[in-house]
């Protein structure tokens, strides 16, 4: 030991600044040979502790993010399948003879539904969209008549002209 302390305190002159190692004394080791050691077993137990600390926010961290990941995916997996069962739903009512019990629920539900809307909103959903398209055809070509388009004539009938 004495002789890693006198190896330590050469390497480490800012450390040990001042310092004198005591004579080998036979039987025992020397105070500040154990003062040394208590504080470099001091010193590596911060550092674990340091490391330690440091692994632990980066595992919460990594946690967090794969919480919400999982989340998400879940959520995208759920609206697949939603979507999916739209796409089935209407293949169904679409039918114009179903053969299957759904088929024939789904294909009548739509039916109704379509009656309903035809006898109740189409008149106001196409007004609606009417107004809406007509208005904005009427603002192009408004706008066009502000801006109206200058011909490019190619390059190559230029030269034609002026020749």
């Amino acid at each position: 030991m004495h002789k890693y302390a006198e190896q330590e305190m050469n390497e480490h002159p800012e450390i040990f600044e001042g310092e004198d190692l005591k004579e080998i004394e036979k039987g025992r080791n020397s105070d500040w040979s154990k003062e040394f050691f208590v504080r470099k077993k001091a010193e590596a137990l911060e550092s674990l502790n340091e490391q330690y600390m440091a692994t632990m926010n980066a595992v919460e961290v990594k946690e967090t993010v794969l919480e919400e990941l999982n989340k998400q995916t879940e959520e995208t997996i759920q609206t697949m399948v939603e979507t999916e069962a739209q796409k089935e739903f209407m293949r169904y009512a679409f039918l114009k003879e179903p053969k299957t019990p759904i088929g024939k629920l789904v294909a009548g539900a739509w039916r109704k539904f379509k009656e309903w809307w035809d006898m109740h909103k189409r008149k106001e959903v196409e007004e609606k969209n009417r107004e809406s398209v007509l208005g904005r055809l009427a603002e192009v070509k408004k706008e066009t008549k502000e801006y109206p388009r200058t011909t490019v004539v190619p390059k190559k009938h230029r030269e034609t002209e002026l020749e």
